[in-house]
């Protein structure tokens, strides 16, 4: 999961004081503009309980601004003044509004708004990354950041709502950082599924299906929690929308790709076979759809081996396995983890289908046909051992190859072999 970049912030906010107020808010705002918070916050929060005062906009907008300073102040001891500064000067515009019946204060509140907004991104980002780094090592830990993240990102889109036409400034001090605002719910979508809510992912994922983003990952994600609810018609109907959204092509290639993982694993063979021929003849060069092509094959191999179908079995297995060469041929020099892992899968396609073969002929009572079966299932052993043995030599660590050699050097009575494999093995 790729991480974010943060913007840097450096806005600064004023605000006039008109005619003169109740002395708690005017001893507020006086010491707002001393940089004496504890004596701001002391004296607006008596303001703002006060019945002269509590219902009065310019006591809430006082109230955003000492809260805002705080949150954007540099040193700690101030940020320290208050749980979550950020919170309290959004919940304060709100109370402004609300009693703002005249829209005295709207522009005022607003120039707040935009300013927490931009913070609101900011820290949500910062949490979200911090969930990214988390996630392999720390689970509960980068669910904790997720939490953070969606609840930060949340906020900035109430501060941006409550804008109204006003937000397009939002978006421009954004673009100016090339951000993408939509690009903004797809984060917020992705932590809130992380986190395991996946009604508010859906409803993320669903805006910006209708918005028509142009981003495959949302796509993507939103098909996944549909087939976890066995919605399969529905996240084929996403990712259908994706490829008519998105324009890069690499991302376009992403949908196709998870487009043919929902037809595997919702089992519809027939409407994925039809898929599997365009996409690898629209597209052959692509490693990534190679190879879920290849598994795609095998999976349709392994489903007619267990109906008793072999011709079909045997035809979808030689596709995989040429699918999975053409992915080898389009590998770079540092691609060697791939390398392992598609000799590994070759070598050990080859090794199976012999095995099965020998299995069958353990009952047999005819010499002539044993021998015959013989030269079969040593034949695929034969063509296992080269990738086998490749695998082994790309990834020397890996043991995963080393008891399928024993088992074809014992039957091929190459002991010198097999003593060599052991004490790999047993390294």
């Amino acid at each position: 999961m790729k991480e974010l970049s943060l913007l840097i912030l450096g806005l600064t906010l004023t605000a006039a004081i008109g005619n003169a107020q109740p002395a708690k808010r005017t001893s507020a705002w006086t010491y707002l503009n001393d940089k004496q918070y504890a004596k701001a916050i002391e004296c607006i929060n008596v303001a703002a309980k006060h019945e002269s005062t509590i219902q009065d906009p310019k006591t809430w907008h006082f109230r955003a601004m000492i809260y805002h300073d705080i949150a954007i102040n540099e040193d700690t001891a101030v940020q320290a003044l208050a749980n979550d500064a950020l919170t309290e000067s959004l919940e304060s515009v709100k109370k402004s509004n609300e009693f703002d019946a005249k829209k005295k204060f709207k522009d005022k509140n607003n120039m707040i708004l935009k300013d927490l907004a931009l913070f609101f991104f900011n820290t949500g980002i910062d949490n979200y990354n911090a969930a990214v780094q988390l996630m392999r090592d720390d689970a509960e830990a980068s669910n904790l950041n997720f939490t953070k993240a969606l609840s930060r990102l949340d906020q900035y889109f109430e501060s941006v709502k409550l804008m109204g036409l006003d937000s397009v400034y939002v978006i421009y001090e954004l673009a100016k950082y090339n951000i993408n605002y939509l690009d903004i719910y797809q984060y917020a979508g992705t932590a809130a599924d992380q986190i395991g809510k996946k009604q508010r992912a859906k409803s993320l994922y669903n805006g910006l299906v209708e918005m028509k983003y142009d981003g495959s990952l949302a796509y993507i994600n939103y098909a996944d929690i549909l087939v976890q609810e066995e919605d399969i018609d529905a996240a084929l109907e996403i990712i259908d929308k994706g490829k008519a959204n998105v324009s890069d092509p690499d991302r376009a290639k992403d949908l196709t790709i998870k487009e043919l993982q929902i037809y595997q694993q919702a089992g519809k063979l027939d409407d994925l076979i039809a898929k599997l021929e365009k996409a690898l003849t629209d597209d052959p060069k692509n490693i990534n759809l190679a190879i879920t092509l290849a598994e795609s094959y095998f999976t349709i191999s392994e489903k007619f081996a267990d109906d008793k179908k072999v011709d079909e079995a045997d035809q979808f297995r030689e596709k995989a396995i040429e699918t999975f060469n053409n992915s080898l041929s389009l590998l770079g020099e540092e691609d060697n983890e791939l390398k392992f892992l598609i000799n590994n899968k070759i070598g050990t396609i080859y090794f199976n289908k012999g095995v099965d073969i020998y299995n069958a002929s353990l009952d047999l009572r005819d010499a002539e046909k044993e021998e015959e079966i013989k030269k079969v299932y040593m034949g695929y052993f034969e063509q296992a051992i080269p990738y086998l043995e490749k695998s082994m030599e790309i990834k020397p660590g890996d043991k995963t190859a080393i008891p399928l050699l024993i088992n074809i050097y014992l039957r091929k009575g190459d002991m010198e072999k097999v003593t060599e494999l052991t004490k790999l093995k047993n390294q």
